[in-house]
C-alpha cells in the first residue's frame, strides 16, 4: 500500500497541473479574441481614414486654386484694380497683354494729347498767316501813300523852286528901285553904262509875303520829304518782317505737316481702345478672385488644417492596427503555446491516473482506502489541512493572477521572456559597466583633444584673419591690376544713388517704394505687397516719373558734394500723375526750397504751378515768345 502513496501524489499534482495549464489556455483564448476585436476596430478606423485621405487631392486642388486666387489677388492689386472692377465683357487674365495694354494706352493718352498741341499750333499757324496778310495790306497801303507823298512832294518842290525864283526875281527889282532917284532921261546909268530912255516904273511886289510864301512852301517840301522818308524805313522794316514771317511760317507749316504724318503713322499703330482692353484684362482678373470667394486666405488656411488632420489621423490609424495586429500575433502564438500545454499536462494527468487506477485494482483499494491504509489518522488530518491551505493559496495566486491580467490588458505572460530579459539585463550590467570604464579613457582623451583643438582654433583664427588680409590685398591688387577700380567705384556710387533715390522715392510714395539693385537691374521695393520687388517696367507713367524725380535729385546731391548746388531744373512729366502722386511731388519740391535750393518747374499742370512763389509764364506767338513774371 505504500508503494501507492507515490502515485496518489503524482496523479494529484498532475491533475492541478492540468486544471492550471486548462486556465491558462482559457485565458489565452480570451485574450487572443480580444486582441481579434482590436484588430478589425483598427481595421474599421483606418478605413474610414483611408476613405478620408481619398479625398485629399480634391482638397489640395481646392487649396491650389486657392493659393492662386491669392496670387491673383495680389496681381490685381499691382496692376491697379480691386475685386469690384468689373466690365461687360470681361477677358481672360494675361499680364503680358494688360502691360502692353497699358503702354498702349498711355502712348495713346500721349498722342491725343500732342494732337490737342497739334491743334493749337495749326491755330496759331492760321492766325500767324493772318498777321502776314494783315502786313502785307499795311505794305501795300505804304506803298500807296509812298506815291502819293512822292507826288506831292515833286508838286511841292515845283512850287518852292517856282517861289524861290519870284523871290529873287522881286529882290533884283526891289534892288534896281534903289537907284531909281539916280537915273535921268539921256544921262547914262550908273550900274550899266547906257544911256537911260525911259525912267522905269516903281516895283508894287510885296517881298515879304513873297518870303513867307518861300518858307510855308519849303516847310511843306520838307514835311513831305520827312513823311517820304519814314514811308520807307516802314516799307523796310515791313519787308523784313514778312520776309522772315513767311519764312517761318513756311518752316512752321511744313513741321507740321511732318508732325501730322508722324502723328498718323503712331495712331495707326494702335488698334482699338487699349484703355477698354486693359479694363475687360482687368475685369476678368477681378472676376476670377471674386469667384475664389471672400477670405481665400482663411479658406486655405482650413483646408491645410483640413489636409494635415486628415493625415495625422491616418497615420495614427495605421500605428493602431499594426499595434493591434503585433499583439494579436503576440496573443495567437500564446494561445498555442498554452493549448501545447494543456494538452501535455492533461496526457501526463491521464497517464498518472491510469497508473494510479491499476496499482487500486492490483489492491483491490480505492484512494481513499489506500491513503488510510499508508498513513495514520493525524497523519492524514495534516496532509488534508496542507492540500486545503495550499488549494486556497492556488485559489489566492489564481485571483492575483486575473487581476494581473486585468491590470496587464490580457496581455499573455511568456517565461522564455523573462529569461531572456533577465540574460539580457545581465549582459547590460557588463557593457554599463565596460562603457563606465571606456567613458573615463574617453574623457581623458576628450580632455586632452579639446586642448588640442583650442590650440587649433586659436591657429586657425589667426589663419583666417591672415587669410582675410590677403585676400583683401589680393582682390584690391587684382582690381587696380585689371582695371576694375572705376567699376568698383561707380558700383559704390550707384550704391549711395540708390540708397538716396530710395529714401526719397519712400517719401513722396507715401512710403510704398523703395528703389533697389539686383542683378545689376533696377528694381522697385513695393512696401505696400509684402515687400515684394518687381521690375521697374511695371510702374505706371506717374510712378515712374516720381523714380525718375528720385534719381534726378540724388544724383543732383551727389554731384554737390560738400558744396550746395543751388538749382534744380525739372521739366514736365507731371501731367501723368494722380492727384495724391502730385501732391507728394510737390512736397517733395517744397522741402528741396526749404532747405535752401531753388527748384526750376517747367510743367502745363496749373495746380502745380499755382503752388509756386515765383512764376515765369511764356507765351509763344509767331512773333516771338514773351515772358511775364508773377510772384505770390
Amino acid at each position: 500500500v505504500a508503494g501507492v502513496l507515490p502515485l496518489l501524489d503524482a496523479a494529484e499534482r498532475a491533475r492541478i497541473a492540468a486544471g492550471r495549464e486548462a486556465g491558462e489556455r482559457d485565458r489565452a483564448a480570451a485574450a487572443e479574441a480580444s486582441a481579434r476585436r482590436a484588430v478589425d476596430a483598427a481595421a474599421v478606423t483606418l478605413g474610414a481614414a483611408q476613405d478620408a485621405e481619398a479625398r485629399i487631392p480634391d482638397l489640395e486642388a481646392r487649396e491650389g486654386a486657392l493659393r492662386e486666387a491669392e496670387a491673383d489677388a495680389a496681381r490685381l492689386k499691382r496692376a491697379g484694380g480691386t475685386p469690384q472692377t468689373t466690365h461687360a465683357s470681361p477677358l481672360p487674365w494675361d499680364e503680358d497683354a494688360h502691360f502692353a495694354a497699358r503702354e498702349a494706352a498711355q502712348k495713346l493718352d500721349k498722342l491725343r494729347q500732342e494732337r490737342i498741341q497739334l491743334e493749337a499750333q495749326k491755330a496759331a499757324l492760321e492766325a500767324g498767316r493772318e498777321r502776314q496778310r494783315t502786313e502785307q495790306a499795311q505794305q501795300e497801303a505804304l506803298q500807296q501813300e509812298q506815291k502819293r507823298v512822292e507826288r506831292e512832294g515833286k508838286q511841292a518842290k515845283a512850287d518852292y523852286d517856282r517861289a524861290q525864283a519870284e523871290v529873287q526875281a522881286a529882290r533884283l527889282e526891289a534892288g534896281l528901285a534903289a537907284y531909281h532917284a539916280h537915273l535921268h532921261v539921256g544921262e547914262p546909268c550908273p550900274l550899266c553904262e547906257q544911256t537911260v530912255r525911259v525912267l522905269p516904273r516903281a516895283s508894287g511886289v510885296d517881298l515879304a509875303a513873297l518870303d513867307r510864301q518861300v518858307t510855308a512852301l519849303q516847310g511843306t517840301l520838307e514835311n513831305r520829304r520827312l513823311r517820304y522818308k519814314e514811308i520807307g524805313l516802314e516799307l523796310g522794316n515791313l519787308k523784313k518782317s514778312i520776309e522772315a514771317r513767311t519764312a517761318e511760317l513756311a518752316d512752321w507749316e511744313a513741321a507740321l505737316e511732318q508732325r501730322e504724318l508722324d502723328l498718323k503713322q503712331l495712331e495707326a499703330q494702335i488698334s482699338g481702345d487699349p484703355h477698354d482692353l486693359a479694363l475687360r484684362l482687368l475685369s476678368g482678373l477681378a472676376k476670377r478672385v471674386r469667384a475664389a470667394g471672400t477670405d481665400p486666405a482663411r479658406e486655405r488656411q482650413k483646408l491645410l488644417a483640413e489636409v494635415k488632420g486628415i493625415r495625422a489621423r491616418l497615420n495614427e490609424a495605421q500605428t493602431t492596427l499594426a499595434r493591434a495586429q503585433s499583439a494579436h500575433a503576440a496573443a495567437q502564438a500564446t494561445l498555442t503555446s498554452a493549448r501545447s500545454a494543456a494538452e501535455s499536462r492533461a496526457r501526463e494527468a491521464g497517464e498518472a491516473q491510469a497508473a494510479l487506477e491499476a496499482a487500486l485494482s492490483a489492491l483491490a483499494l480505492d484512494a481513499a482506502q489506500a491513503r488510510a491504509a499508508a498513513l495514520p489518522e493525524a497523519d492524514i488530518a495534516a496532509l488534508e489541512a496542507a492540500a486545503r491551505t495550499h488549494a486556497a493559496q492556488v485559489e489566492q495566486l489564481r485571483a492575483q493572477l486575473t487581476e494581473l491580467d486585468r491590470q496587464l490588458g490580457l496581455e499573455p505572460f511568456d517565461p522564455a521572456q523573462l529569461r531572456q530579459a533577465e540574460r539580457d539585463l545581465i549582459a547590460t550590467d557588463a557593457a554599463l559597466s565596460a562603457a563606465r570604464e571606456r567613458a573615463g579613457r574617453l574623457a581623458e582623451q576628450e580632455r586632452s583633444a579639446r586642448e588640442r583643438l583650442k590650440r587649433r582654433a586659436e591657429i586657425e583664427a589667426q589663419a583666417g584673419d591672415l587669410a582675410a588680409k590677403l585676400d583683401t590685398w589680393q582682390t584690391l591688387a587684382n582690381t587696380l591690376r585689371a582695371n576694375e577700380f572705376q567699376q568698383y567705384l561707380l558700383a559704390e556710387v550707384e550704391a549711395r544713388l540708390l540708397t538716396g533715390a530710395g529714401t526719397l522715392l519712400y517719401d513722396i510714395s507715401d512710403g510704398r517704394y523703395r528703389l533697389a539693385l539686383e542683378d545689376g537691374e533696377y528694381v522697385v521695393q513695393d512696401l505696400w505687397n509684402t515687400g515684394e520687388t518687381r521690375a521697374v517696367k511695371t510702374l505706371s507713367g506717374g510712378e515712374t516719373f516720381l523714380a525718375s524725380l528720385s534719381l534726378a535729385i540724388a544724383l543732383s546731391d551727389y554731384l554737390a558734394g560738400n558744396k550746395i548746388l543751388g538749382a534744380l531744373f525739372l521739366d514736365e512729366g507731371f501731367g501723368t500723375l494722380d492727384p495724391q502722386a502730385l501732391e507728394a511731388v510737390a512736397g517733395a519740391l517744397e522741402n528741396l526750397r526749404t532747405q535752401g535750393r531753388m527748384v526750376g518747374v517747367v510743367t502745363h499742370v496749373e495746380s502745380l504751378s499755382e503752388r509756386l512763389p515765383s512764376r515765369l509764364i511764356v507765351t509763344k506767338s509767331v512773333a516771338g515768345s514773351s515772358v511775364q513774371r508773377l510772384d505770390g
